[in-house]
């Protein structure tokens, strides 16, 4: 361990990537000075950015208690730090979210879509993807950008697309028993359509249906984040993720 003064010279030369050498010059630095209120928020910032929400909390109740004038990380305890906490708490375990909604045929296919979504707009902008629970209506979805890429809805895999050029795909779905759900005229991602896909038919046209779904998530993901983000919900962002490489290796 350096100085102080060695440590804070280190730390302005990192940029704000919680990388696990920001972390642990910031926690050397508050081991010397508990009260360095730059250092509590920078550190618990980079945790809420790690998402992990124990290390945020006590972080700033440990800053707090020695520097009570740190009103950022006081905002940041209440605003964002505590109610995701409380959120975690209270959230439905993923296999129970996702299993009775989508058991029977066409579960497999189903899951293997979700994953595709999600994967797809990772490699875009992983900060504009968010997959949440949705309890009251029991499903949930995964969102890129500020639109819902695909959700679980009256029985179908809601898939939203870019309608243009896809007349023909569309035609084919609702011969094959699927529905329109809704499209957008205007507004932010103004070609976006709603398709609901048959789970026993997900697979039929899943490589039709790709490319018109990352023309959508390419517009949705330029205009912004997702409303939900702060609902994101990364066990079950990784238990479909698991679900689908599980059955690529049967």
């Amino acid at each position: 361990m350096g100085t102080l003064e060695d440590l804070r010279r280190r730390a302005e030369e990192l940029n704000d990537e919680p990388s696990d050498e920001f972390l642990a010059v910031h926690r050397q630095i508050l081991a010397i000075d508990p009260a360095d209120e730059k250092a509590t928020n920078r550190l618990g910032t980079a945790l809420i950015d790690r998402e992990d929400w124990p290390a945020a909390r006590d972080v700033f109740e440990q800053g707090l208690a020695a520097n009570p004038e740190n009103a950022v990380g006081r905002r940041r305890l209440n605003d964002q730090v505590l109610p995701r906490l409380a959120f975690v708490a209270a959230a439905r375990s993923p296999e129970d979210i996702v299993e009775p909604v989508l058991a029977g045929p066409g579960r497999d296919a189903c899951i293997r879509f979700f994953a595709y979504s999600i994967r797809e707009i990772q490699g875009i902008d992983s900060r504009r993807l968010a997959v949440t629970d949705i309890p009251s209506s029991n499903r949930f979805r995964v969102v890129g950008g500020i639109h819902s890429a695909c959700s679980w809805y009256k029985g179908m895999l809601d898939v939203t697309i870019d309608r243009r050029g896809s007349a023909k795909l569309i035609q084919s779905v609702e011969e094959a028993g699927g529905q329109v759900f809704g499209r957008s005229v205007g507004g932010a991602v103004p070609y976006a359509l709603q398709l609901g896909i048959p789970p026993t038919r997900v697979d039929e046209f899943r490589e039709r249906l790709m490319p018109t779904h990352r023309e959508f998530l390419l517009s949705s993901i330029e205009y912004g984040s997702p409303t939900h983000l702060h609902e994101h919900y990364p066990e079950l962002m990784n238990y479909l993720l698991r679900e689908a490489d599980r059955l690529s290796s049967a």
